[in-house]
């Protein structure tokens, strides 16, 4: 089984005044073809999300720093190095989702955007 290689990124906005808005940038889908530029662009980038492999229900690709809703509160998508595999977890990284069907869950943002989103109440 082969899946898409792609990364997206969450790039602070620089303003005239050469400070930085909260809101991010994205770009989608880095390509690999032009080396030199993309080493430019993420050099030093915290903000990197891998492609999953794996659409939620809507369709929406599933990035790594997603946010997922799930029956348990809202979860981020990450990569257990453990297991090897993406799972989902809870802000703390205490409560781990193994085996997740994803076709069968919702994206509704990224910790990037609205990391408020993880927080369950």
């Amino acid at each position: 089984m082969s899946r898409e290689i792609k990364f997206r990124a969450w790039i602070p906005k620089e303003l005239e005044s050469g400070e930085y808005e909260v809101e991010y940038e994205m770009c989608y889908d880095l390509a690999f073809e032009d080396y030199e530029p993309i080493n430019d662009l993420l050099n030093n980038q915290k903000n990197l999300m891998q492609y999953t492999g794996f659409i939620d229900k809507d369709g929406v690709e599933i990035y790594e720093s997603d946010i997922i809703k799930t029956d348990y509160g809202n979860m981020e998508v990450a990569f257990d190095n453990r297991k090897g595999c993406w799972s989902l977890c809870n802000q703390d990284f205490q409560m781990w989702s193994f085996n997740v069907d994803f076709t069968k869950k919702e994206v509704i943002s990224n910790i990037f955007k609205n990391p408020e989103l993880l927080i369950n109440k």
